[in-house]
């Protein structure tokens, strides 16, 4: 039943998550400056298609926010950053797994979706 609400969650937009009403039309560059500001680092650093520890965090909490926040299909989002749809979604579900066990990234992704909805 798990699997069909997650499917359900992905194919309405603006059905509640958790409580929570998914914002509309929020824009992955949007996002993007958020989680560049958050970290302090430039887009090119978020997108840099490097390995290290460093740059994989902040970019799969980008995927995680983008997946949360923006209607656009995750295909068309990949295909916008140059990822293949797969990492995407292998950076949201290590995004979602950490949370429900580390309070620190849980901490990090609140403080984001709170500024986000600032906006």
């Amino acid at each position: 039943m798990k699997c069909l609400d997650d499917m359900n969650y992905m194919a309405i937009p603006g059905l509640q998550r958790n409580g929570q009403v998914r914002k509309i039309g929020q824009t992955t560059s949007q996002i993007m400056d958020i989680v560049c500001n958050y970290y302090d680092m430039t887009a090119d650093e978020l997108l840099r298609k490097k390995r290290h520890r460093v740059y994989v965090r902040p970019r799969q909490q980008f995927f995680y926010l983008c997946w949360f926040f923006d209607t656009e299909p995750l295909l068309k989002l990949s295909e916008k950053l140059g990822y293949n749809h797969a990492t995407m979604i292998w950076g949201r579900k290590v995004v979602m797994n950490e949370m429900s066990y580390n309070r620190l990234i849980k901490n990090q992704i609140n403080e984001m979706v709170e500024i986000i909805r600032q906006t």
